[in-house]
């Protein structure tokens, strides 16, 4: 939502100029639209509604509708990237559902009346997200472990600027009661903090091993590990979609990519 002198703006060139741009709901909900909506109420006008045509998805619909009115930056725009990538993962597993309750092939093409193209595509989200916002997919999952595990206060630290989305991210795996006790001593307690379990959980193994007896592979296993694990999601998209075991065992590739990024 507008901060009050955006609104302000908003609700002066509405009055001058009429409603220009539509606001478009959704099963009877506004998707994008909302300041106007409530400018149009303040003032007194009737709101021009305007139907989502329902072609692909709706989280991409919005970003489009978005992305060049708003130039978000920081940490402001890893946020708005996960909220995008997030909504745009569980709509696509609506979407995956609902084709094959209907009984079409999940692998199948989709014409361009808005069903659903290709399965796949809709399952990269954050590499999507990361794109269309300019940072890395990396990232996108931090800011999306802020937004699921750290309270409210510190996705606001983010987004103001107060923190990094790297020492939210780090200060989100404590307790929420710990959390917000950082977040009130400020920016520089948040970065201490994240330090100080980064340092923590990263000790390195190597030091602790003799002299001449570093072995290389085993220093390097943790690379090697992310690697195989992609490449065993490729080898799992080949995998019918409707097989019980492939979900789950993409879902144990996932979390072991996500504990060991």
């Amino acid at each position: 939502m507008m901060g009050a002198k955006e609104f302000k703006g908003l609700m002066d060139s509405i009055q001058k100029n009429g409603q220009r741009q539509p606001i478009y709901t959704h099963d009877s909900k506004i998707v994008d639209g909302r300041n106007r909506y409530l400018a149009c109420v303040e003032l007194g006008i009737k709101p021009h509604f305007e139907e989502w045509d329902g072609k692909g998805l709706l989280a991409d619909f919005v970003w489009d509708l978005n992305a060049q009115r708003r130039q978000l930056t920081g940490g402001a725009r890893d946020i708005a990237a996960a909220k995008y990538a997030k909504a745009r993962e569980k709509e696509a597993r609506q979407r995956q559902v609902s084709v094959l309750r209907k009984g079409n092939s999940p692998s199948s093409s989709i014409d361009d009346d808005g069903e659903l193209k290709d399965l796949e595509d809709f399952a990269r989200s954050s590499e999507i997200a990361a794109k269309k916002h300019g940072i890395s997919p990396s990232t996108v999952w931090r800011a999306t472990k802020v937004i699921d595990k750290g309270v409210p206060e510190l996705v606001d630290a983010v987004q103001s600027g107060q923190a990094s989305t790297w020492a939210a991210f780090h200060v989100a795996k404590l307790p929420k009661e710990q959390q917000k006790e950082i977040v009130a001593r400020g920016g520089e307690e948040i970065v201490k903090t994240a330090k100080t379990l980064h340092e923590n959980n990263h000790v390195n193994p190597i030091s602790q091993i003799p002299e001449g007896k570093e072995d290389k592979k085993e220093h390097k296993s943790l690379g090697v590990g992310i690697e195989r694990a992609h490449e065993a999601i490729n080898a799992l998209r080949r995998i019918p979609i409707n097989d019980g075991l492939r979900r789950r065992a993409f879902q144990l590739v996932k979390e072991y990519i996500r504990d060991n990024e």
